[in-house]
């Protein structure tokens, strides 16, 4: 079974001219297998830690549709949104409780076109950040750029931000 752990994140979150990063560690075994980063200007934290599931998704899609992937993240609005909430948004089409907007809808979307509206049998799971997990703290490294990736799968991924 192979171990997916993303993160992201964001100096100046959110301003014009902030400066972000997300970070994704695959484990097999204990043994890390691939790990990948890819920077982004003008991004929050949120935009970066979505990103970062996003890429492992579409990836690692073979491996997620056999059962054989699970992606963790330390970030509960990725994954609550992701798990949970963008399914009652898309029944609201496309809109929050009050008809208010949905954040990142085009990521939010993304996930919902590259899981075949919900058909991949995602295994997405919450991670307490900074808690001494390898694949977690791998991630948080690659995110922030104080580690280098050593990729041997994927590449970079147009988000359409």
């Amino acid at each position: 079974m192979l171990v997916a752990y993303t993160d992201g994140s964001a100096r100046k979150n959110g301003s014009s001219d902030s400066i972000g990063g997300f970070g994704v560690c695959v484990l097999d075994n204990d043994n890390i297998v691939n790990t990948y980063a890819e920077y982004h200007n003008g991004v929050t934290n949120n935009q970066m830690e979505m990103m970062a599931i996003l890429w492992t998704i579409v990836t690692y899609r073979e491996e997620i549709a056999a059962g054989n992937m699970i992606i963790y993240s330390d970030s509960q609005y990725a994954v609550n949104t992701f798990s949970n909430w963008m399914w009652n948004w898309k029944n609201l089409g496309w809109r929050r409780k009050g008809n208010k907007p949905v954040e990142n809808l085009t990521l939010v979307k993304y996930y919902d076109k590259i899981t075949d509206n919900g058909k991949l049998p995602v295994q997405l799971r919450y991670v307490k950040g900074h808690d001494g997990t390898l694949g977690n703290e791998i991630a948080d490294a690659l995110a922030t750029g104080s580690r280098e990736p050593e990729t041997t799968k994927g590449g970079k991924i147009d988000f359409e931000l």
